[in-house]
Formats: structure tokens, sequence, C-alpha cells
């Protein structure tokens, strides 16, 4: 009979230690295994907060790679500070050259022949550790050629603080627009998509509107992660973002009506309350809402799908219905609800629930809200009339734009897949956590 030695033993039972170990770490990062029977609600909830950062970090970072992509070279990823220093990226960072590049674009903005004013490229750290600050957030501008808009001859990087709180004391609009309006998502993109598709059809087909439309620009995503994190702060969220619109727009502010789409439910509860801060009472909202589980089984096709961007300068609808920015943190046991829903379901179920519950507190404060259930522009010509005179601001609308706005189909639906009943209990459960979705009279949520 051979023994085992002591020594063997001590070999061995660390071994075997290290190896459960790392079954566990593994098995922990198995959604479906780590929340059935290795973590509790709470830290369930955490890992997946965790996981969608890292999701928001890459989306942004792929999203400014796109449009540099396009900027530099159709077939090259700028990714380094040098790399792109070598095919003429201006590094502003003092003080007076940021006055400079303000004054330039101030001369841009007001001078109403040309169309030239910069693109927001993106947002991102100064990885390159040229700015004075540690880790301070950049913003990125590419000058157009006015003569060939395709064409980017001038690439620019400053610090996105610094240069908001110069131009927003420099420029002011001669005119600003007469009507403000702001579109607002829970539906996982289906309100986003019917509504652009609407003022833009309109837009293009009658000679009686005058409309700029902003639609979902990326940057905005990012500016709503960065208020969320507390990485801007809120004195400072106003400005940055009514600077980014003052470029976004460009030289269109002569239009009568300013429309804009946020990108995503996600980015609801973020970015609602600084935009309602900026305008004011200048400003209407329409709130474009469909069911809990509609808007779940849409998120889940954009996702299974992987649909890709509108453009280059929009944020994939993919992540921006899917992603939630900001957790839902007035439900202290909602996190007991998302632990039995796989990790998509429980991620787009909060996006969708914290764009309701932002919406729903602003409809308690009387704001100039209407909401509407979007699918219903599709069968109702009352329905689409009236949110025609509520985004335009008007007290009527022509036949011609009528007709242009109902010629857009029914393309924008899509395809749905199936929830199972489980899911579907499930998410009842879920939303009936938030006492205003539970007590809505007309149960337009469940």
């Amino acid at each position: 009979m051979i023994s085992e030695s002591p020594s063997s033993r001590m070999i061995v039972v660390p071994v075997v230690v290290l190896l459960l170990v790392v079954l566990v770490v593994v098995l922990m990062q198995l959604d479906g295994v780590a929340r059935r029977w290795i973590l509790s609600a709470a830290r369930l909830r955490t890992k997946r907060r965790l996981e969608q950062r890292h999701v928001l970090n890459a989306a942004i970072s792929q999203q400014i790679a796109a449009i540099r992509t396009v900027i530099v070279n159709q077939n090259l990823v700028m990714s380094d500070f040098d790399s792109e220093r070598q095919c003429g990226l201006e590094m502003i960072t003092n003080t007076t050259a940021i006055t400079e590049l303000v004054a330039t674009i101030v001369t841009v903005l007001t001078d109403t022949t040309t169309t030239a004013a910069p693109l927001i490229v993106g947002i991102s750290l100064d990885l390159g550790g040229q700015s004075s600050h540690t880790n301070e957030w950049m913003i990125y501008l590419a000058f157009p050629n006015p003569l060939n808009p395709q064409q980017y001859p001038r690439r620019v990087v400053t610090s996105l603080l610094n240069f908001s709180k110069q131009l927003v004391t420099k420029y002011k609009p001669a005119v600003t627009p007469k009507s403000v309006c702001l579109i607002v998502d829970a539906s996982s993109g289906f309100t986003s998509d019917i509504i652009s598709r609407i003022v833009q059809h309109t837009t293009t087909t009658s000679t009686n509107t005058s409309t700029t439309l902003i639609q979902e620009p990326a940057w905005m995503t990012t500016v709503a992660y960065l208020i969320q994190c507390n990485a801007i702060l809120k004195e400072d969220a106003a400005t940055i973002l009514q600077v980014l619109l003052y470029l976004e727009i460009g030289n269109h502010a002569t239009n009568d009506n300013l429309v804009i789409v946020l990108p995503g439910q996600s980015s609801t509860a973020t970015l609602v309350p600084v935009l309602n801060q900026l305008y004011s009472n200048d400003m209407r909202i329409l709130f474009g809402y469909d069911s809990c589980h509609a808007a779940i089984s849409r998120g889940l096709s954009l996702q299974q799908q992987q649909q890709q961007n509108l453009s280059e300068t929009v944020m994939p609808r993919a992540v921006t219905a899917v992603i939630p920015i900001s957790p839902l943190t007035t439900l202290p046991n909602l996190k007991h609800g998302l632990a039995t829903l796989p990790w998509h379901p429980a991620a787009i179920l909060e996006s969708y629930m914290s764009s309701v519950d932002a919406m729903l507190t602003l409809l308690d404060e009387n704001n100039d809200i209407y909401s509407v259930a979007t699918a219903s522009l599709l069968t109702s010509e009352t329905v689409l009339n009236k949110v025609l005179l509520f985004i335009m601001g008007s007290t009527s609308i022509t036949e011609q734009t009528l007709d242009a706005a109902k010629s857009i189909g029914t393309d924008v639906l899509y395809s749905q897949p199936t929830l199972t009943r489980n899911y579907h209990e499930q998410i009842t459960a879920c939303v009936s956590l938030h006492d205003g979705i539970r007590t809505d009279s007309l149960q337009r949520f469940l």
C-alpha cells in the first residue's frame, strides 16, 4: 500500500482550493449562473452595472473611431495621439489659444452664407497627457472645407469645459428658434425613429416648414454618461450642452423650429432636467411611449440584430435603447425583480423604467408635455395632426404637411421576438414596483 506523504497533501490542497476559486470566478462571469446560484440581487446588480459601463465606454470609443475614419481616411482609424498629430490634429490647451479658437468658431456661426460649422467628432479623456490637468475631458472638432463639406482640413482637440465656458460668453445667436421641441423616447427607439422620419419628410416635402432636426447625436450620449458619472459638475452641464447644441445647430439658427431627438430612452433621466433648465419655459416635450413588453421586445430585436448606425454621428439604438445610463435608484426592491431576468431584458427594462420615471415626475410638475402612444401615429390621423401641431408649435398644419407625415408608411416597425410567458410575468412584476406605473389609470405602460 502506497501512503501519501504529508508534503504531497500540502501541495494538493492549495491547488484544489485555487481551482475551485478559479471555477467560481469563471461561473460568476456567466450571468445566468451568477443570478441563479452565486450572487445576491444587490451584488448581481453591481456586477451588471460594471459590465454596462464597460459597454458604454466601448460604444463611445467605437463611435469616435468611426467618425475619425470618415474624416481622416475610409480605411484608417486613428487611435493614438502621435498618429493623429501626424495627420494634422491641433492640440489647443492654453487659454490664449482657446480664445482664438472660440473667436474663429463665433465668426463661422455668425456667417449665414457658409455651412462650415465644425463637426463634433467626440469627447474623450486626454490620454495623451497633453493637457495641464490629469484626466481632463477633451472635445474633438473637425472644420469642414466651405467649398467641399466632405473634407475636413483642420482638426482640433481642446478642453471641453474651458472651451464651453468661453464660447457660451462670446457667442449669442442673432436669431433663436421660435419653437423648441424635445422628443423623449420610452419605446426602445420606436418614437425616435417615427418622429425623426416625420420631421425629415415634412421638412423636405413641404415649403411651409422651416425646421432644424437634431437627431440622436452620439456626443449627447457621452455627455449624459459624464453627468451620470459626476465627471461633469451639474452647474457645468447646462453650459456644455448649450455650447454643443450651438455647434450642432450650426448655421441653421434662423429656422423657426428646433426639434431635438434625444439619443434613446437610456439618456432621458439625465438629459431632460438639464435641457429643461436650459430652455426654461421655451421648450415643449413630446413623450412617446409604448408598453413595457413591446419596448423590451423591440430592444431585444435591436440587440440581436446588432442594428447598424443611422450614421457615424448617431449612437446605435442597440446601445441607447438597451444600456441604462441612469440606473433607477428610487426603487430599492427593483434589484430583486431585475435579478429574475437575463442580462439584456433586465438592462432594457431599467432603461425604459428610468425614462418613464423621469417623465412622470415632470408631468407632476405641470410642464408643457404631450404624451402619446407612439404606435397611434401610424393608425390615427387625428393623433398625427395633434402631434405635428405640438412639434411645430403651430395652430394649424397644411394638408401638404399632413400628407407628407402620413406617407412615411409602416416600415419603421421593428420585428419583435416573442417573449416567453415567464418573462412576461417577471417584467410585469418589476414595473409594478413603480407606484406611478402601477397606479396609472390608463395602464399605458403595462
